[in-house]
């Protein structure tokens, strides 16, 4: 998971911030031309799916900034994004294929049983994914966990 540092206006400026928003900017071309390919291949060439996209600096706030952030699990922690709870997925594993995910995640979003997708930020290694916050997610994965151990 990233870690992240506060932001001041003499790292804001400094070579090693000018090297970070370098590699943000890299990252989220490459990042937005894959979850491009994904929602092409997916729509069939006629894609009118609105996606948010969030920056890093967004993103950090969303979670530092949160009155009540849960680790949900190494992958999922809470946060508040415009003033509402989200749930923000951090991908640690390189071989799955976020992109797709993030399109597929968009077309299903109006399904009641789909956790809703908010927006992505496509500015680190691996896009994070920006859900809307369920209340009874921690409950309901643990009990399923629970009921897949006794059977």
């Amino acid at each position: 998971m990233p870690i992240f540092s506060g932001l001041t206006w003499k790292t804001l400026f400094s070579s090693a911030s000018a090297e970070r928003r370098k590699k943000e900017h890299d990252c989220y071309l490459k990042n937005g031309s894959c979850v491009l390919e994904e929602l092409l291949a997916l729509c069939d060439g006629n894609c009118r799916i609105p996606i948010h996209y969030f920056s890093a600096i967004e993103i950090e706030n969303a979670i530092k900034h949160s009155k009540s952030r849960i680790y949900l699990s190494d992958e999922y922690i809470t946060g508040s994004l415009e003033n509402r709870l989200v749930l923000v997925r951090f991908n640690r594993c390189r071989f799955n294929n976020t992109h797709r995910d993030i399109a597929i995640t968009a077309q299903m979003s109006h399904l009641k049983n789909v956790l809703r997708l908010v927006g992505c930020c496509l500015e680190f290694e691996e896009p994070v994914m920006v859900y809307e916050y369920v209340e009874d997610y921690g409950k309901s994965s643990t009990q399923e966990f629970e009921a897949k151990e006794h059977v």
